[in-house]
Parts: C-alpha cells; structure tokens; sequence
C-alpha cells in the first residue's frame, strides 16, 4: 500500500518501508550524482548504487527521519566510494585485449611485422629478467593496478 494511503495510516511504517519510499523517490537522483562524481561505466555505478541502498538498510545510525537531503549525501558518499573500489578491481581485473591494440596500431600504420615484433617482445623480456625479484614483482603489481598500500602489504 503506499505510504498515504488511509488504510495504513494507522500502523508504523518499518525502516525497509522508510528506505523503499527514499528509494522510489531518489534512486535516479542518487545514479545521477554518483556518476558525476565517480566517472565509471553504467555498471559501476548501478552496482555501486545497489550497494549504498543495502548499506542503509544495514546501518541504523543513519536517521532516516531527517531532511532526505542528509541521507542522499549519506548514499551519495557510500555509492561513489564503493564505484571507485569496484573501477579499481574492474580495471586490475580486464584482460588486455592484444587484438584491439593491434589493430589501432594497424590503422596507425605502427604494427611491425610479426618477426619484428616477436623479437622485440624478446629482447623486453630479456631486460625484465636483469631486475632483481623483488623490483621486478613491485614493478609487475604496479602495472597491474595495485596501489602502493596493497603492493606494501603483499610484500
């Protein structure tokens, strides 16, 4: 029943009702605001909005009685820092795509022929392996995305 509707006017709304009506009413507005603030694809962001609305069913200190303007900035923070988690993990996460990169260096006209290349990526590997271990591992998590906080407490 929604929520002016006489027939309930008696009975207490539960905080999921509380937070299905915010939903109803702010979900686009909350998508909208996190995407300026985040800049990540469509499915971060719904993901990410997904997740701020589970969190405020999960965390009562969040007075859903104020002004919704104090709970759209609460949802706002939570989403945008959880799409800037998952576009980190994303990014370290996607495969490189060697055909993609290849033919814009095709288009470009920079793609060598094939020997060329394969002797290239032999004489890169060759300078790779001089690195000392540990260099070399903080190098390879370093292209892979980890920041320098999770490359410190992996090593």
């Amino acid at each position: 029943m929604p929520p002016n509707d006489p027939a309930c006017a008696g009975r207490a709304t539960t905080r999921a009702d509380q937070i299905a009506a915010l939903h109803r009413e702010h979900a686009r507005r909350l998508v909208q605001r996190v995407a300026q603030r985040a800049h990540a694809d469509d499915h971060t962001i719904e993901d990410a909005c997904s997740f701020a609305w589970v969190q405020l069913l999960t965390h009562p200190s969040v007075d859903l009685g104020t002004q919704h303007a104090h709970v759209l900035g609460w949802l706002t923070q939570t989403a945008t820092r959880e799409a800037w988690r998952l576009a980190t993990v994303r990014a370290r996460e996607r495969p490189l795509d060697h055909a993609a990169i290849e033919h814009e260096q095709r288009t470009r006209g920079q793609l060598a022929p094939a020997a060329d290349r394969l002797a290239d990526q032999h004489s890169r590997l060759a300078l790779v392996a001089d690195i000392p271990e540990r260099p070399r591992r903080f190098v390879l998590r370093l292209a892979l995305g980890y920041s320098y906080r999770e490359i410190s407490a992996l090593s």
